[in-house]
C-alpha cells in the first residue's frame, strides 16, 4: 500500500502534482478546524476528492468489517438473492449475474447494507440471518454510526469553507432517525483471471455517487480506482442535469485524463457526491471516478479486489433546498429512489454499456462519428426511460 510520505502543502499534502489530489490531517480538529475547512474546501472544489488521515476509526474497526465482506460475499446464491436490490431504498443485494445484464461484464458484485429501523420493513429484509453470519448486522451499524461522525466533521469543515454557519449541512444527519438513510456499500470485484475477455477495461464504469459525501475504505495492494477530477470532468453534452450526474444516468469521457488513486495506508478516500451538489447549487460538484481492470502486463494483481464505500445521505424526509434556488426542494428520499430507477432502465440496454464500458469515449466527435458510421444516432445515446427527478 502506498504511505503518506509527500511535501506539505498549504491546502495539505499533495499526492498527485497534476490533479491536486491531496492528503488532509484530521487531528485536533477542534484547534484546527478553520485551517482543516480551507484544506477541505479548496480540495472539494478543485478537485472533489481527497484522502484524510487522523479520523480516529482504528483499522480494527475497518478490518473486521472487511472480514465480514468476506463472509457475506461468500454464501450461496441461493442465500444472497434472497436479499435483492431495492430501487426505492438502494439497498440489498446486486449479483454478478444482475449487474452483468445491467453493465454487460462480469466484474462487480455489491451489496449495500440499510441501517435497521422499527419503521423501515424493508431494512431488515436485506440481512442474511444472524445465525449464517452472527453479529453482521450490528457491526454494519457501528460501524456506520464511527463512520458517520467523521462525515459529520468533514461537513462541518465544507461549510465553514463556504462561509456558511457551521452546522449548516448536519441537517438529516441523525444517525438514530427512524428513516435514516445512509447505506454502507460492500463491493466485491472478483479475480479477473477467467472472467475478463476482450473490452472489460473497466470493473466499475465511470459514474459520481448519488448520496452527500462518501467515505471509501479500501485495502493494501488492490489499485484501481482513478477519478476525473472536478476541473477537468467531462460529460456528454446530451445528458441532462450534468451538474446532478449520477452512476445510471450518463457518462463521462473515459478518454479524459483519468488519475490514479491508490489506496494509501490509514487513509480514507472521500468524495463529494450529488446531493452534495444539488444543496451547493453546483459550487461543490460530484466527481466521476471508476474503478479500472488490473494491468497484468505491468505486474498488477489479477486477483479479487474489495472496498467499504459509506454513503452518507441525509434522511429520507429531508428537503434538500439548494442554498441560492438553483435547484427546487426535493427530499433526499425522492432523489436515491430517482437514481435506485435510473439503474433499473439500464437492465439489457447494449449502447449504454458499449458507451460506459468502452474506451473510446462518449465525446460528441466520437458519438456523432458512430451515427455517420450507421450505428446509433447522438440522440439515441442517453434514451429517457430513466424516470426524471421528482420535485417536492
Amino acid at each position: 500500500m502506498a504511505t503518506v510520505d509527500n511535501k506539505h502543502h498549504a491546502a495539505g499534502e499533495v499526492f498527485d502534482d497534476t490533479s491536486g489530489l491531496r492528503i488532509i490531517d484530521l487531528s485536533d480538529f477542534e484547534a484546527r478546524k478553520d485551517e482543516i475547512a480551507g484544506q477541505l474546501i479548496s480540495s472539494a472544489k478543485d478537485v472533489g476528492f481527497f484522502f484524510v488521515k487522523g479520523h480516529g476509526i482504528p483499522q480494527s474497526d475497518v478490518d473486521k468489517t472487511f472480514e465480514y465482506s468476506k463472509l457475506f460475499f461468500d454464501l450461496p446464491v441461493s442465500v444472497k438473492e434472497k436479499h435483492p436490490f431495492d430501487l426505492d431504498t438502494f439497498a440489498g443485494w446486486r449479483g454478478l449475474q444482475e449487474l452483468s445484464e445491467v453493465t454487460g461484464t462480469r466484474l462487480w458484485e455489491q451489496f449495500v447494507a440499510p441501517v435497521d429501523r422499527p419503521s423501515n420493513p424493508i431494512a431488515a429484509s436485506k440481512y442474511p440471518p444472524n445465525d449464517l453470519i452472527p453479529g453482521f448486522k450490528q457491526h454494519v451499524e457501528e460501524f456506520q454510526r464511527k463512520s458517520q461522525a467523521v462525515a459529520a466533521q468533514l461537513l462541518r469543515g465544507l461549510a465553514i469553507g463556504l462561509g456558511l454557519p457551521e452546522e449548516y449541512f448536519q441537517g438529516g444527519l441523525d444517525f438514530d432517525a427512524d428513516d435514516v438513510a445512509t447505506l454502507l456499500g460492500f463491493n466485491y470485484y472478483p479475480p479477473t483471471e477467467g472472467l475478463w475477455k476482450a473490452g472489460d477495461a473497466f470493473r466499475l464504469h465511470g459514474h459520481a455517487d448519488y448520496n452527500l459525501i462518501t467515505l471509501l475504505y479500501r485495502r493494501a495492494g488492490e489499485p484501481g480506482l482513478e477519478l476525473l477530477p472536478g476541473k477537468e470532468a467531462v460529460a456528454d453534452p446530451r445528458v441532462k442535469n450534468q451538474d446532478i450526474r449520477g452512476a445510471w444516468r450518463g457518462v463521462p469521457d473515459n478518454t479524459a485524463n483519468w488519475v490514479p488513486a491508490p489506496p494509501l495506508e490509514g487513509t480514507i478516500t472521500v468524495n463529494i457526491a450529488d446531493i452534495l451538489t444539488r444543496w451547493t447549487d453546483g459550487e461543490l460538484r460530484s466527481t466521476y471516478h471508476r474503478v479500472r481492470s488490473p494491468d497484468q502486463a505491468n505486474g498488477e494483481s489479477v486477483g479479487e479486489r474489495r472496498s467499504l464505500a459509506h454513503f452518507v445521505a441525509p434522511s429520507r424526509s429531508f428537503v434538500v433546498r439548494s442554498i441560492k434556488g438553483t435547484y427546487p426542494p426535493i427530499t433526499a428520499g425522492e432523489l436515491i429512489a430517482s437514481e435506485g430507477h435510473a439503474y433499473g432502465s439500464k437492465f439489457n440496454d447494449p449502447e449504454w454499456q458499449r458507451i460506459a464500458y468502452s474506451t473510446e469515449g462518449t465525446t460528441v466527435a466520437a458519438a456523432a462519428a458512430r451515427g455517420r458510421a450507421g450505428g446509433a444516432r447522438p440522440e439515441d445515446l442517453f434514451p429517457e426511460e430513466a424516470p426524471p427527478i421528482a420535485v417536492a
